[in-house]
């Protein structure tokens, strides 16, 4: 029932965008026991590390178009970020996104404070409990950063405990004061009104000259 639910959610997002670097829903249908969607493929695969502030600079955008929709993704991780033909990437997997406004204009509070996430990119508000809105795309949005320049994320413990033990008080370790890790690491403040907006992410150094 609940993956029932999770691929209604997805397939409710996917027919709602009209995005170059978001994927549109071909068609769907569903059998006794699934739901299939299909969507465009994206036959560059996977982000090459390389190449991160110019596809940092197109999650943005993509992040930009979800959220002046009302629509929080809340899944962001390497792997949901995919290369199309042209080079441009393409964000993917909207089973966890939320709408903050659902289609009756009502709001869905009782959603924002749900825990859901990836693992090591789940944004300390979100553990805490508390209301969570476009903050928590921007605080992994700075984890994905992370791992992109240095390796591996920044608060991996040994156990799931320990990963959210860290989430929640611990300071990543940065080897350089580059722009890049300046930006990462105002973007992975605790607390989500410290932390960069759209505006200030787009002005900041690491993507001047672009």
């Amino acid at each position: 029932m609940k993956a029932y639910k999770l691929a209604a959610t997805e397939k409710e997002i996917l027919s709602s965008l009209d995005h170059p670097f978001l994927p549109s829903l071909l068609t769907h249908f569903e059998s006794e026991t699934h739901t299939f969607l299909a969507m465009e493929y994206c036959s560059g695969g996977d982000i090459n590390v390389l190449r991160h502030r110019f596809y940092a600079a197109e999650v943005i955008v993509a992040l930009e178009y979800l959220h002046e929709k009302e629509i929080v993704y809340r899944d962001m991780k390497p792997e949901n970020i995919l290369v199309q033909d042209s080079g441009h990437i393409m964000l993917t997997d909207f089973d966890l996104s939320l709408r903050l406004i659902s289609d009756h204009g009502e709001y869905n509070e009782w959603k924002s404070r749900s825990f859901v996430g990836t693992e090591e990119y789940i944004a300390p508000e979100v553990l805490w409990g508390k209301f969570h809105s476009y903050p928590v795309d921007w605080w992994s949005f700075g984890v994905f950063l992370y791992e992109m320049s240095h390796g591996q994320t920044p608060f991996r413990g040994f156990s799931r405990k320990d990963t959210f033990v860290n989430i929640m008080s611990k300071d990543p370790f940065f080897s350089s004061s580059s722009s890049l890790d300046d930006l990462i690491q105002k973007l992975l403040a605790k607390e989500p009104t410290e932390r960069l907006n759209r505006k200030q992410i787009k002005s900041h150094q690491f993507f001047w000259g672009m």
